[in-house]
């Protein structure tokens, strides 16, 4: 098991306003190589806290003034936050024995100083781990490394972009390659349907395609997940279905409810039905085209005399009357 190279020369603690006495586990050779951090919630690291603000009650305590206060709440408040640090920082300015020409060599002094030189190793196997790595992780750019067959780290490739893995929680701590760019942000150009990207929503709201078949511009409506004309035209219809059967069909192909501009071909008659919903009611209405008025019929039976209009008050006798004279003459 790998062992936290910090262990040895540094521990953490949280405040909570009242303890004044903190204890740490790692030897040193002088009290001056022990030191006392604080962290600082604005700078997001551990300050140097004042010697005068502390001091040593026993060789392996701390004991402070005033008691360290809790540590800040951080967002997300999952982050546990120790907000103390004790460490050691031995001084190698001078080694603890010094020899010299024809002097004795004592095992003390030589064990001496490779304690020196051991805790100062300790201290910087320490601040490798625990800043240049973590800063080398926040900061520096990994290009790629494969895991189980898939491809992590922080630069987003032109196959990243065409599979839809570059709108997935990506953050700035990613860099795309200009491939990548391109294919998020060029447009197409080309008279056929561009290829829809693989996973759903992964082409990029706007995008557009320059149509050279129709002479027109479209931009991709990821709400609608087609490509839109870009012209001043109404909003979109509904999506429809076809279906195809002898039988007016009672739901759409996938089962879900007949909607209004649905298409009903009768495979019978050989006719196209809309479906219209004009508020009240929905009915299929036949596509096809009315035909010429055709030929006048035969006349039919006469039909039985009409009442008798009514009179005004004075009746009228219609019949004439034959005078008759000798002479032969009327």
């Amino acid at each position: 098991m790998a062992i936290n190279p910090c262990s040895n020369v540094q521990i953490l603690y949280k405040g909570d306003g009242t303890t004044k006495l903190f204890t740490f586990p790692f030897t040193y050779i002088a009290e001056q190589d022990i030191d006392v951090y604080m962290w600082n919630g604005t700078t997001k690291e551990y300050v140097e806290y004042p010697r005068d603000k502390w001091s040593l009650a026993n060789a392996t305590t701390i004991e402070f003034i005033d008691a360290p206060p809790k540590p800040d709440p951080v967002t997300p408040p999952a982050v546990e936050v120790f907000n103390i640090k004790i460490g050691r920082s031995t001084d190698v300015r001078d080694m603890v024995a010094n020899f010299y020409p024809g002097s004795a060599i004592r095992a003390e002094d030589l064990n001496d100083n490779f304690d020196q030189l051991r805790l100062a190793i300790q201290e910087n196997r320490c601040q490798l781990y625990g800043e240049i790595i973590h800063l080398v992780s926040d900061v520096a750019w990994n290009k790629f490394s494969i895991i189980n067959n898939l491809r992590h780290g922080d630069t987003i490739f032109e196959q990243d972009q065409k599979e839809g893995r570059w709108t997935r929680g990506l953050n700035d701590k990613h860099i795309a390659t200009t491939d990548a760019i391109g294919a998020r942000l060029d447009p197409y150009v080309q008279d056929t349907i561009p290829a829809v990207v693989p996973l759903p929503g992964a082409e990029q709201e706007g995008k557009t395609w320059f149509d050279t078949q129709d002479l027109v511009q479209r931009f991709w409506d990821a709400q609608a997940k087609a490509w839109v004309t870009l012209a001043n035209t109404g909003p979109q219809g509904l999506p429809f279905q076809t279906m195809v059967s002898a039988t007016q069909p009672l739901t759409r192909n996938d089962g879900s409810p007949i909607q209004n501009g649905d298409a009903w071909f009768n495979t019978t008659t050989a006719t196209l039905f809309i479906n219209y919903d004009d508020g009240d009611s929905k009915q299929w209405v036949s596509t096809a085209k009315a035909g010429p008025p055709g030929p006048v019929g035969p006349q039919g039976p006469e039909g039985p005399p009409g009442p008798i209009a009514p009179g005004n008050g004075v009746g009228i006798n219609a019949a004439k009357q034959i005078i008759v004279i000798d002479d032969g003459t009327f």
